[in-house]
């Protein structure tokens, strides 16, 4: 994570419950368009375990209907508040992270019951073109047990629209709204 060295904070606009978002401070990790496709998984591939992961526990609060999600995510050590804002292409979403206190964590936490989710995220690396070099493959935990999704981020739409979904992918999910994450924690598993 590239960070910025300077504090941030979110607009005084940004309301989260009775929590005003602007009284949170962090340090800015990213902010920009984030590029992304998704799929789900036809089988597993060989040796999953080999690949690096982390446990990522995420919550949500929706703020102006669909158009802006508030993502608390705690991984390892790190807390960090993402604002992601919909755009008219579903492989494009603007996206701010903010790496916050574990005390700003845990006081907007509470905000998130009933919309959480907890996951492991495996990082498999690719030869094909994309952000990062690697494929996430997330496996749900608790009420979402079992059920697993692929995102691959880019750093164009042209470099999205390229890429060839290995094998072992299964339907593409990209702008089917149930299957993004918030939507999973919220309302559970499309029927």
């Amino acid at each position: 994570m590239t960070r910025i060295n300077s504090t941030s904070h979110i607009s005084q606009s940004h309301t989260w419950s009775h929590i005003p978002i602007s009284s949170v401070h962090g340090v800015k990790i990213s902010s920009g368009p984030e590029i992304e496709r998704m799929f789900l998984v036809r089988y597993l591939p060989n040796n999953i375990e080999q690949y690096e992961k982390e446990d990522i526990k995420q919550g949500y609060v929706t703020e102006n209907g669909e158009q802006d999600d508030y993502r608390l995510r705690h991984i390892g050590d790190t807390y960090v508040l993402t604002i992601k804002k919909s755009t008219d292409d579903p492989m494009v979403r603007e996206e701010t992270e903010l790496e916050i206190s574990q005390g700003d964590f845990e006081n907007l936490w509470k905000d998130t019951k009933g919309q959480r989710l907890k996951k492991t995220r495996y990082y498999i690396q690719t030869n094909q073109e994309c952000k990062h070099g690697y494929i996430e493959l997330d496996i749900f935990k608790k009420k979402l047990k079992g059920h697993m999704i692929i995102e691959v981020e880019f750093d164009s739409v042209e470099q999205a629209r390229k890429f060839n979904p290995p094998d072992w992918f299964g339907k593409e999910v990209t702008a089917d709204k149930r299957y993004r994450s918030k939507n999973l924690a919220i309302k559970g598993l499309p029927g």
